[in-house]
């Protein structure tokens, strides 16, 4: 029979992608994690396997939410969707301007994870503005 879930993988995630903020991925402590959520680190093993995952899935979610809310107004007028395209950037780059800064000082520390990530992922509202802006 399957373990009922008890979020402890969205607490765990939660206090993860509030340290990456404040400190970049590299910052992450996973016992800090532990602490703050009250788990053990088998737990934390357990649900992600290692630190790179963890970081990987944290970034994938904040990813995410971007993507959704930049490809929202896809509709309609080419200059209305590519203005709501650069309003997204731009709403998204005020908002997480201290993530964006300690991602980019992780990039700069050569962060494995960091930099497979951003080549991995970087790209695709790039090519969706891109799309946009050929229409």
């Amino acid at each position: 029979m399957a373990r009922k879930s008890s979020g402890l993988d969205k607490k765990l995630l939660k206090a993860g992608r509030e340290l990456l903020i404040k400190h970049g991925a590299s910052g992450v402590s996973l016992r800090e994690v532990a602490r703050i959520t009250g788990a053990n680190l088998g737990m934390f093993n357990y649900h992600f396997k290692n630190k790179a995952n963890f970081i990987r899935i944290i970034l994938e979610e904040i990813y995410d939410e971007f993507l959704q809310e930049f490809k929202l107004d896809n509709d309609g007028d080419d200059l209305v969707k590519l203005r709501s395209q650069l309003l997204s950037i731009a709403k998204f780059s005020r908002d997480n301007r201290v993530l964006i800064l300690s991602v980019l000082t992780d990039i700069l520390k050569n962060d494995e994870v960091v930099i497979d990530f951003t080549k991995d992922h970087f790209s695709q509202h790039i090519k969706i503005l891109g799309k946009t802006l050929k229409e």
